[in-house]
């Protein structure tokens, strides 16, 4: 991993967890098959019990990183793509379907808010909602939410 993408990974960690009730917030897609494991890292205790609730930072998929030159300006600049991953334990008894919709609109807000990362690049976003709709994770069904983020960085003076 570079010292960018490190750097950037921390920003984005930052502006998720900054959201209220956001859950557990990893820089990396976890990739676990163990149930204690799964437990220790997925699961936040809430008001009734716990649930599985978990945001993940990985590359996009399409074309993680491009770079570019401005003339005007004579900087090479780097723009990335991240995709946060979001799982929520469905609970439909309490509409948890709209909970989710609300904590997915709050990470966009915190993105929007942040267009900077904590100062860590030049410019992000706008982030984009690509994806929703279900995933299990071994006994949980969760409701999941794809947002995509491009960042901007200057990659040499």
């Amino acid at each position: 991993m570079t010292a960018w993408e490190a750097s950037i990974r921390a920003g984005i960690r930052t502006v998720v967890a900054s959201v209220t009730g956001i859950g557990q917030v990893h820089d990396y897609f976890r990739v676990l098959n163990e149930q204690t494991r799964l437990v220790d890292e997925y699961v936040v205790a809430t008001d009734t019990g716990s649930k599985l609730h978990v945001w993940q930072i990985s590359l996009s998929d399409d074309a993680p990183y491009t770079e570019e030159r401005r003339p005007a300006s004579r900087h090479a600049l780097g723009r990335w793509k991240f995709s946060i991953h979001g799982h929520y334990g469905v609970d439909d008894a309490n509409a948890s379907e709209k909970a989710w919709a609300v904590l997915v609109e709050a990470v966009l807000d915190a993105f929007r808010a942040d267009k900077r990362l904590g100062n860590t690049v030049i410019d992000s976003g706008p982030p984009q909602w690509v994806t929703a709709g279900y995933r299990q994770i071994s006994s949980h069904l969760c409701h999941y939410a794809r947002i995509d983020l491009s960042v901007l960085v200057q990659v040499e003076p």
